[in-house]
């Protein structure tokens, strides 16, 4: 009350924190934290710049948090300077300044922040903004460690925490995993929210035998009180720590912890249902504009869906921010919209960029979109080996399709020297694995008894297997894309940037993909129905869809199918009104 910047400072972290006698107050504490800041009070300022990234108490403003952390690191705070390049690094807040974000890091590790020299280790080990230098890294992950050390011995848990993670990994010395987990799991049951979290992605959610999350009374007390990484942490629990918060679901912990301003929380508590409604989709923008990837990403995928909230422009902009921060579905979901035309018009090449970025961060789809498109050499330059060792990885990180291109290609010795065994040894792995172009291919095969001994009963019942499968995927998709419906799509729990996220799965493609999805469909159910006369009236009513909403589908061979089912089952014809 009387001016104090240090005391005010204080009193904004106590409502902040809240508690039982005195609510939280994330307003009144911005207000005491801007008079602080402005009477030079540099932690201040750093925690003002906290509140305006995550919008607690505040309009969310990331240009003015940048500017309030810049100012802290001018002033030689070693946190300051460390968040400030954390922004300059992504582009949030303002530019992307690479070349500066490295500056600030240097600046920021030789103030003594453990984080900053870990941070420009990791750069300097991969060459990311600085030049590649492995034996700077190793330097600068000891000196990390070494001021961990520090820390920690000091009773920092954060920084035990983060030691126990670099001894584990061997980063600046010899690697100690006894130690590691130790540190990590002594700093998860003092409530160190961001180690519970490494802990639990290991599978030790629960103590043995005692049933109760690891440090989960702590976490809870952190939830309650404002932290939402605290809560994010119990939301990655499941239902078992619902009792620990007195939440009724875990969306509700998620929509507590993105309200508090955790962009992890906002991004998991969006993609409980796909589409998302009005309110996924302000989750999913709290979560990108904080920046996060998959936020990013997943709004972007809401966004392409047909009807009144249909905005390609904005996906594609979002997709490409996604990417551009290292989240390799989303430079594969881009490279598909360059692929196909966008909103700036086709070109092959910037989707083959984008294909290997994504290729090259793990996606299988992307290894898969590139090495086809190498193969083919139809719009880019072929390149037949580099296509095929493509498709080899691809296959060897779950693309399905990839297999089955590839097993066709040995088998028929299009591109490729012809291995029959090889080829049909691949295209049954991936018809064992649900992709019904493999299962077509190797039906036909069998059936005609040219590349493999002929075995027309075998090849009946992988018809028989697949065609039923294939064609409900291609509903749903259809269903999602042009009926506005909510997808029965997956939400798994992945890693990304070395954090857990909640990520969608099996979303549905609008575009080239669920053409190449409904067109798989409708050659496996002809298949079925030309050679086993089955499912001839499901393939009928499919291919129907298809021409309505303008998809590839040819009316031949809707019309053969048709003649084909009538004379099967005429009483479905006359109530399909079949002309």
């Amino acid at each position: 009350e009387r001016g104090w910047a240090p005391s005010c400072e204080r009193v904004a972290e106590l409502l902040l924190v809240g508690g039982v006698h005195r609510p939280r107050d994330p307003a009144r504490a911005a207000a005491l934290l801007r008079g602080a800041c402005q009477a030079g009070t540099v932690p201040a300022c750093l925690l003002l710049a906290d509140r305006y990234a995550r919008g607690d108490g505040v309009r969310m403003d990331q240009a003015r948090a940048r500017q309030l952390r810049g100012r802290a690191c001018e002033k030689d705070h070693a946190d300051g300077c460390l968040a400030v390049a954390e922004m300059e690094r992504r582009g949030l807040g303002g530019p992307r300044q690479v070349a500066d974000a490295m500056a600030h890091l240097r600046r920021a590790c030789q103030l003594g922040s453990p984080g900053a020299c870990e941070d420009l280790a990791q750069a300097t080990e991969f060459g990311d903004g600085v030049t590649e230098d492995k034996a700077r890294a190793f330097d600068l992950f000891r000196r990390a460690v070494e001021l961990y050390e520090g820390r920690c011995a000091a009773d920092d848990t954060q920084a035990c925490a983060d030691l126990g993670r670099l001894l584990r990994h061997g980063s600046g010395g010899p690697a100690d995993e006894a130690r590691g987990r130790s540190l990590q799991r002594g700093a998860c049951e003092r409530g160190n929210a961001d180690d519970c979290i490494g802990v639990m992605m290991r599978g030790a959610m629960f103590l043995p035998g005692k049933g109760r999350v690891i440090g989960g009374v702590a976490l809870a007390r952190r939830c309650r009180a404002g932290d939402g990484e605290a809560c994010f942490v119990l939301a990655r629990v499941g239902r078992r720590a619902l009792p620990l918060v007195g939440a009724p679901s875990v969306d509700a912990i998620l929509g507590r912890g993105c309200a508090l301003g955790d962009a992890a929380c906002c991004n998991a508590a969006g993609v409980g249902a796909f589409p998302p409604d009005a309110e996924g989709r302000h989750q999913l923008s709290k979560a990108c504009r904080m920046g996060d990837a998959l936020g990013c990403h997943h709004l972007a995928l809401a966004l392409e869906r047909s009807g009144p909230q249909q905005d390609l422009e904005s996906a594609e902009s979002l997709q490409r921010r996604a990417c551009g921060w290292g989240y390799a579905p989303a430079c594969t979901r881009l490279g598909a919209m360059r692929s196909s035309g966008g909103t700036t018009g086709a070109s092959p090449e910037a989707a083959a960029s984008l294909f290997g970025r994504a290729c090259r961060l793990g996606d299988a789809r992307g290894c898969y979109e590139l090495g086809a498109m190498r193969i083919a050499g139809a719009r880019i330059a072929q390149r037949v080996d580099e296509g095929r060792e493509l498709l080899e990885r691809a296959c060897r990180l779950g693309a399905r399709a990839a297999c089955g291109l590839l097993g066709g290609l040995l088998l028929r010795g299009r591109h490729v020297e012809r291995d029959p065994a090889a080829g049909a040894s691949m295209l049954e792995g991936a018809c064992q694995q649900g992709e019904p172009r493999a299962c077509a291919e190797l039906s036909e095969a069998l059936r005609r008894g040219e590349l493999l001994p002929r075995d027309e009963a075998r090849a009946e019942r992988l018809l028989d297997r697949t065609a039923p499968q294939a064609i409900a995927d291609c509903r749903r998709g259809l269903a999602s894309c042009y009926d506005d419906e909510t997808s029965s799509v997956g939400v798994v729990w992945t890693t990304f940037d070395g954090k857990p996220a909640r990520a969608l799965a099996g979303v549905p493609p609008c575009d080239a993909a669920l053409e190449r999805v409904c067109l798989d469909a409708t050659e496996v159910g002809v298949a079925r129905c030309e050679h086993a006369e089955a499912g001839c009236h499901e393939v009928a009513e499919l291919l129907e869809r298809m021409l309505a909403v303008g998809l590839g589908a040819s009316r031949s061979t809707l019309r053969q199918v048709n003649e084909r089912a009538c004379r099967l089952e005429p009483a479905r014809c006359a109530d399909r009104a079949v002309e």
